[in-house]
C-alpha cells in the first residue's frame, strides 16, 4: 500500500480548504449521485459515483465528481478503478431556476485503472496499470421544476485521453509506453439540490 509523503498531504489539505469558503458565497448546491448503467462496447463503461455542484453564478457552476468505473473488453480483459473529474459549467438559457436547463461544460480529469488479462494460462490474470489524464466537453440537461428539489441530470461528449501504461511480468521489468486517443463521455445523475 502506497504511503503518503508530506507532499501529498500538502497537496491534499490544500485543494481540500480551497473548496471549504464555496458553500458559503454559493449560489446553489447540488449533491448528485453519478453513474452509468447502459455500456456502449469500449467507449462507454459502466459506472458508479458522487459529487457535488457548487452555483457560482446563476448561469455557471463548478463540479467535483468521483466515480468507480469497471469496463470488460471483448472478453480479452477487465479494467477498472478510480477515476476524477473537475467540470465548469455554463448554463446556455435563463429559466426561472439557478444552474438548471441546457448547458455546456468543460472537465478535466484522472483516473488510475487496473487492467487484468481475464484469458492468462494462469487463471488469476496479469496485472497491469493505466494512467489517464484527461479533458474534454459536455453537453448536457439539468431540468429543474419550479419548486423541485430533485432532477435528473444527462449529459455527454467528446474527451481526449493522454495514457500511461505499465506493465510487469515474471519475465521482465516494469515497463512503460504512452498512448493518446480521442474517447467519450457519458452518464447521468440524481441531482439533489441543497441550497439556492
Amino acid at each position: 500500500m502506497r504511503r503518503f509523503s508530506q507532499k501529498d498531504w500538502f497537496k491534499i489539505i490544500l485543494s481540500t480548504a480551497a473548496w471549504l469558503p464555496l458553500p458559503l458565497v454559493a449560489q446553489t448546491i447540488t449533491a448528485k449521485l453519478i453513474g452509468n448503467p447502459i455500456r456502449m462496447d469500449g467507449y462507454v463503461p459502466l459506472s458508479l459515483g458522487g459529487g457535488v455542484e457548487i452555483g457560482i453564478s446563476p448561469k455557471s457552476s463548478m463540479q467535483l465528481v468521483g466515480m468507480y468505473r469497471v469496463d470488460k473488453q471483448l472478453g480479452e480483459s477487465l479494467d477498472q478503478g478510480p477515476k476524477f473529474y473537475f467540470d465548469y459549467r455554463y448554463y446556455l438559457n435563463s429559466p426561472q431556476r439557478k444552474n438548471s436547463g441546457l448547458y455546456v461544460s468543460s472537465f478535466v480529469g484522472y483516473g488510475k485503472l487496473r487492467l487484468t488479462d481475464l484469458d492468462s494460462p494462469s487463471g488469476t490474470g496479469t496485472d497491469d496499470t493505466r494512467r489517464e489524464t484527461l479533458a474534454g466537453l459536455l453537453i448536457g440537461h439539468q431540468p429543474y421544476k419550479k419548486k423541485s428539489w430533485l432532477s435528473v441530470d444527462m449529459y455527454a461528449g467528446p474527451e481526449y485521453q493522454w495514457n500511461v501504461w505499465s506493465f510487469a511480468n515474471q519475465n521482465a521489468p516494469l515497463s512503460r509506453y504512452y498512448s493518446n486517443r480521442f474517447w467519450f463521455r457519458a452518464g447521468m445523475s440524481l441531482s439533489v439540490r441543497l441550497k439556492e
